[in-house]
């Protein structure tokens, strides 16, 4: 006689990006994914708005459509949750990506011409 055990399928999902609290939950932080077919649940569910606090533990609860095969599975992710008065330090190619995106979204009825717009990009690119 052979014995065959279930299969646990394996969940893929890395660690969100930080979110800023009062932020609820959704898609973009609950995105893990299966190996094989089957509804996957989140503790906290979507919705849920997380306390400020670093290393915040997600699980996901993969229940396989063929439970004969398979078993349940359980992934978890960490998430920071900043406290929104906590200032966002970007290095200084972000704050260049800023600054370039700020200046073009300024109209020709703003305070710079086209070609102070151009000379400003020009500098800002080589900085």
């Amino acid at each position: 006689m052979i014995n065959v055990t279930q299969a646990t399928p394996a969940i893929t999902w890395k660690n969100p990006a930080d979110i800023i609290y009062g932020t609820a939950l959704d898609d973009t932080q609950l995105s893990a994914t299966g190996s094989v077919p089957g509804p996957i649940t989140y503790n906290p569910p979507a919705g849920t708005v997380l306390s400020a606090g670093q290393q915040q533990q997600l699980t996901a609860t993969l229940t396989p459509n063929d439970n004969i095969n398979y078993t349940t599975a359980y992934a978890t992710a960490l998430i920071n949750v900043l406290d929104p008065t906590q200032k966002i330090v970007l290095t200084p190619t972000q704050k260049i990506n800023q600054m370039i995106t700020f200046i073009q979204g300024i109209t020709t009825s703003g305070e710079l011409d086209e070609k102070s717009f151009y000379e400003l990009i020009a500098i800002l690119n080589a900085a």
